[in-house]
């Protein structure tokens, strides 16, 4: 089973879990006199089944993506924004440039996933920053009225959020393409026998 498999199983358990909850809603109360349609316990019950699931599942998943290499592009930041524009805070580590040239960085599948969501939060930043700045141009004054002006550059903010989307699709593409590769059972096989390994070793330890 693929990595994406997983996710799509895990996606519906949490919609089973939604549509139990819903059917649990519709027969907690009815009517003097009439019967429930289904037993609320026993929906209790295969909630509570379909919650341990998802739990171990999301738990295997977590264990997977930590163990997962991905390649993640890098790029410099005087190729992307002029030189006195805002800088977003772009880093690379140099251990990564060899000769001037930055070589792509080697991250867990989880760090990769944390990475694009930083991304995602960003753009947002930058597309609620221009945003706000772009209504102070909406205002009509006379020379008796205060002038509004706009203290960012918005085409500055917009070059740095194409950048930010740019890499943000990259990083998204890679994670995609890493889902339908990994073999979710086989990495998560050999996450156990390590871990079963380790714990021998420690418990031999301990006793000699």
């Amino acid at each position: 089973m693929k990595l994406a498999e997983a996710l799509r199983i895990r996606m519906d358990y949490s919609k089973k879990i939604a549509l139990v909850k819903g059917r649990i809603k519709e027969c907690v109360k009815v009517q003097e006199g009439d019967d429930s349609p289904e037993n609320p316990y026993d929906l209790l019950d295969e909630l509570h089944i379909l919650d341990f699931k998802l739990t171990k599942l999301i738990a295997e998943i977590n264990l997977v993506n930590s163990e997962v290499l991905v390649e993640l592009p890098s790029f410099l930041e005087e190729d992307c924004f002029d030189e006195g524009s805002y800088n977003p805070g772009f880093k690379y580590d140099e251990m990564m440039v060899e000769e001037g040239e930055v070589k792509p960085a080697k991250k867990t599948l989880c760090e990769a996933l944390s990475e694009r969501e930083s991304l995602k939060r960003r753009i947002e930043l930058m597309q609620f920053t221009i945003s706000a700045g772009s209504v102070a141009n909406n205002f009509n004054y006379s020379k008796s009225e205060i002038k509004i002006i706009c203290l960012i550059n918005p085409i500055k903010l917009q070059k740095v959020m194409n950048k930010l989307s740019e890499h943000s699709r990259i990083i998204d593409t890679k994670i995609q393409e890493l889902n339908w590769e990994v073999d979710f059972e086989d990495v998560l096989e050999t996450i156990i026998k390590r871990k079963r390994a380790e714990s021998r070793k420690v418990r031999r330890w301990y006793f000699f």
